[in-house]
């Protein structure tokens, strides 16, 4: 929890500098969304540093991450470096895992729908599957295959 505090702080420190008078948004311009140096940095760190964590500390990156990423509006200028990165690692591996991990827990906090906006196509296949409801009220839709 002392790396996501620093790393918070970092943010709010860069966030004032980050933004130049083109992101504050003038008379009839949108804000345009900026990625502080200082998270962007941590993120890269942390993907790097990705195989020597523990499953642990790599679920808790990857939901603040994700959580962070949804409340920003999906403000990620990195999403094709991620995509090359998960071509150029093995399944399973610390990079791809942490990929996989974000992107997953990101389908569980927003509409997939709306993610596949975002993502390069690539990313898709780590989107969790669609829920079916399973209930009496809907009898044409199919039943979950454990059963």
């Amino acid at each position: 929890s002392l790396v996501f505090r620093i790393a918070l702080e970092l943010v709010r420190q860069d966030d004032a500098a980050a933004r130049g008078p083109q992101q504050r948004g003038g008379a009839g311009a949108a804000p345009v969304p900026v990625v502080p140096p200082a998270l962007a940095y941590a993120v890269s760190s942390a993907m790097d540093l990705s195989p020597a964590l523990d499953a642990d500390a790599l679920a808790q990156l990857t939901r603040w991450l994700a959580m962070h990423l949804s409340n920003t509006k999906l403000a990620w200028p990195f999403w094709q470096y991620w995509a090359t990165e998960v071509d150029a690692h093995e399944a399973g591996d610390g990079q791809e895992r942490f990929v996989r991990d974000v992107v997953g827990q990101l389908g569980r906090l927003i509409l997939p729908q709306r993610l596949r906006h975002t993502l390069p196509p690539r990313l898709h296949a780590y989107l969790p599957a669609p829920a079916v409801a399973v209930s009496p009220l809907f009898p044409d839709r199919p039943a979950p295959a454990d059963e």
